[in-house]
């Protein structure tokens, strides 16, 4: 941001926002409206009721000066006399009408005064002879009343002329008189020396007077109080700006300030709190200026240590980590030397293990113990440590001779913390007394942290790489003998196949033979047989074919680990391999009365597959649900689904434990293993079954649950051209 360009430069006001100093003339000047306001309404208020009581006392006064001095107008009804008392009563300012009348209301004279229009003057004067007329024989003490009459706001006097046999003195009329004129009713006088009702007196006054007084009243005081507020404005103006100079003048400054300009003063013109305010803030600019000095020294010094620091890390063998550092610290502290010590752990002594700069072979071949020199006390106390004269400070150090020959003065030396304990010291010397200051120690205190991390990292590299050299020898070797095993696992696995397909070929050889006679003596090719003899030759060849079956499970058992179990795609029928299989068990069904079920789909497509292999596994599938089922029957469903044929085998069985329903597939697994087990066979045919409908393409899994049969179903690719993973 430029200076000036701040947001709360002058003359980059926000539009809308009103400035303090209105703000404050404004405040004021209300404030100054409001208290003038109140006061000349209050004035005013008092002038008006002020008014209005003299003007009340004023017309009762010259009414009853009236009714006294025409008392004997009255008696007499001299018209004369009482037009004359009339006349001057007219005189008195507001007066309009006078009316003068015996007890009976009967007029003795009257009087009125034209003031205004001719026509307005005529109305009112009516309506008051009419109202006057009215109320003249009904007199009967002094009163007073208000009323509109025409366009005039008038009080309506009146008060009795009363006689007495006696006249008074000449004394008590000037004391009646005189309270009359002071605004005082004279006091009654008692019944017995009070005279007789003669007539009345009736005065009506226009209020027009007062009314223009008091309007005369309310424009001084509306003059007074503007010229109060204008000269509270010019007050307020002067005030404010002599408190908002200054302000903005700090605003502007601060604006400057905040654009990055931390030059900026303000001027202290005063010694009051605006004054005291001006010098806290150059105070305050001030120490942000230091401050930030401060602060961009420690960005650039915490920049150089973050640099130093990821060089440092990068570094995973130890002595160039430890050349790094040593050379990191000279140049940070803009030192002669810097040398760094590592524990030893067969001694418990330290040594350099690193330096930098010119450095004496004394000094490098010396081993420090825990509290000699200045590198011991640092080991011992685990503190940092500074010296600014080595040879004063440290006469009694065993190595004052090498340091002095090495010419060093000033040394601040830290120490290398890791997992709790010193492993070694980092030293940086000068030949200048005095060179180095409390941020050099700490400036080399925050590098000794990351570089006993450096330390520690290149020491674990060292030990995981000698122990990955040990790891990769050791496996290699042992490498070598799984391979040297697994060899002779595969020579062995061969010879064993190899034992059983020979096997199996010498025995089904013999088998073979020991059959063909059987068949040929029951077919009495040889002559008639006995009974007894044929009952036992029909029991050898049952046992001979049973023995045949186990012996082909072996031999295809040992092609499958031999990799020579293959398929002979040809086209097939499988609604005949249905069948054949059907017509080969139906015996045994029969034999357990057991029913026999086919469902086939309807249209089904010639495959290509090996028959004679899917015509294996069918029989083993339907072979075992027979032979483990005693009672139902067996269901065997073929259908279309995904452009492979679904077949399933069903039965009503004791059905398979889900612990088991995927071991049955293993080799010579069986459901029931014991040597008691009532029903025979090697474990091999679902093995068998399993691997043949893989190598077609297809899979094989079964569906049971204990007590309620079992199903097993498979699927089978309509065309095999060749078998799964062979090219």
């Amino acid at each position: 941001m430029a200076p000036g360009k701040g947001p709360m430069a002058r003359g980059n006001r926000q539009p809308g926002k009103v400035s303090l100093k209105v703000k404050a003339i404004a405040s004021i000047s209300l404030l100054i409206l409001a208290v003038g306001g109140i006061l000349s309404w209050y004035f005013l208020g008092q002038t008006k009721e002020v008014f209005t009581d003299e003007l009340q006392k004023r017309a009762l006064s010259l009414t009853r000066n009236l009714a006294h001095n025409s008392k004997y107008g009255v008696l007499t009804e001299d018209e004369v006399i009482l037009r004359e008392l009339i006349h001057g009563i007219l005189q008195e300012e507001g007066v309009l009408y006078v009316l003068i009348a015996d007890a009976a209301g009967k007029e003795l004279a009257q009087g009125f005064k034209e003031i205004g229009a001719p026509a307005a003057t005529k109305q009112a004067v009516a309506r008051a002879r009419e109202h006057a007329s009215a109320l003249a024989g009904q007199v009967t003490a002094s009163s007073i009343h208000y009323h509109v009459v025409g366009t005039q706001e008038v009080y309506h006097t009146a008060a009795p002329v009363e006689t007495a046999v006696t006249t008074p003195s000449r004394t008590e009329e000037q004391l009646g008189a005189a309270m009359l004129l002071l605004g005082k009713e004279p006091e009654p006088e008692p019944t017995a020396a009070r005279g007789a009702r003669r007539g009345s007196v009736q005065i009506i006054m226009s209020l027009g007077t007062m009314q223009a007084t008091i309007r005369r009243t309310l424009v001084t005081g509306v003059g007074l109080t503007l010229a109060i507020i204008l000269l509270g404005v010019l007050i307020s103006f002067v005030f404010v700006g002599y408190i908002l100079s200054p302000l903005r003048a700090m605003a502007r400054a601060a604006s400057q300030i905040a654009a990055g300009d931390l030059s900026q003063r303000v001027e202290v013109t005063t010694r009051d709190e605006i004054g005291l305010l001006a010098m806290t803030f150059n105070e305050m600019t001030s120490s942000l200026e230091q401050n930030e000095g401060a602060l961009r020294r420690k960005v650039a010094e915490t920049a150089t240590l973050y640099e130093i620091g990821q060089e440092i890390t990068a570094q995973v063998a130890l002595k160039p980590a430890l050349k790094l550092i040593v050379e990191r610290a000279q140049g940070l502290l803009e030192a002669e030397s810097c040398l760094l010590s590592l524990r030893q752990e067969d001694t418990g002594t330290f040594g350099i293990q690193a330096y930098s700069g010119t450095v004496p072979e004394a000094l490098a071949r010396v081993q420090v113990r825990p509290g000699e020199g200045l590198t011991g006390r640092v080991i011992a106390t685990a503190t940092p440590m500074m010296v600014n004269d080595y040879a004063k400070e440290y006469r009694d150090s065993p190595f004052l001779a090498a340091v002095q020959e090495a010419g060093i003065r000033s040394v601040v030396a830290v120490p290398l913390n890791a997992r709790g304990a010193v492993i070694g010291v980092l030293a940086v010397t000068s030949r200048v007394p005095n060179k180095f200051n409390e941020e050099d120690r700490q400036l080399l205190s925050a590098l000794a942290d990351q570089a006993a991390i450096a330390i520690e990292n290149a020491k674990l590299y060292e030990q995981v790489r000698q122990y990955a050299e040990e790891l990769e020898a050791k496996v290699k070797a042992r490498t070598q003998e799984l391979q040297e095993a697994n060899l002779r696992l595969e020579v062995a696995s061969r010879h064993k196949s190899q034992f059983l397909a020979n096997m199996s070929h010498e025995l089904r050889t013999p088998l073979n033979a020991i059959l063909g006679y059987t068949e040929l003596i029951l077919d009495s090719i040889y002559g008639a047989v006995p009974e007894k003899i044929r009952d036992v030759m029909v029991r050898v060849d049952k046992s001979g074919r049973h023995l045949l079956g186990l012996i082909n499970d072996v031999l295809d058992l040992s092609k499958i680990e031999a990799g020579q179990l293959t398929v002979a795609p040809a086209d097939y029928s499988l609604k005949d391999i249905i069948q054949t299989v059907v017509t080969a068990v139906e015996a045994l069904a029969a034999e357990k009365k057991l029913a026999l079920k086919v469902s086939i789909a309807p249209d089904l497509p010639r495959g290509r597959g090996d028959e004679r292999r899917i015509t294996q596994v069918l029989l083993n599938l339907v072979g075992n649900a027979i032979k483990f089922t005693e009672a139902g029957g067996v269901h065997i469903e073929v259908s279309l689904a995904d452009g492979a044929f679904l077949v399933s085998v069903a039965d009503t069985g004791p059905g398979i434990a889900p612990a088991d329903q995927e071991k049955i597939f293993e080799e010579f697994h069986q459901v029931d293993s014991s040597s008691t087990r009532p029903k025979g066979g090697t474990g091999l045919g679902l093995a068998i079954a399993k691997r043949i409908i893989e190598i077609h393409g297809g899979r094989i899994w079964v569906e049971s649950e204990l007590g309620k049969g079992s199903t097993f179903r498979f699927t089978l690719p309509v065309r095999v051209e060749h078998q799964a993973g062979a090219a």
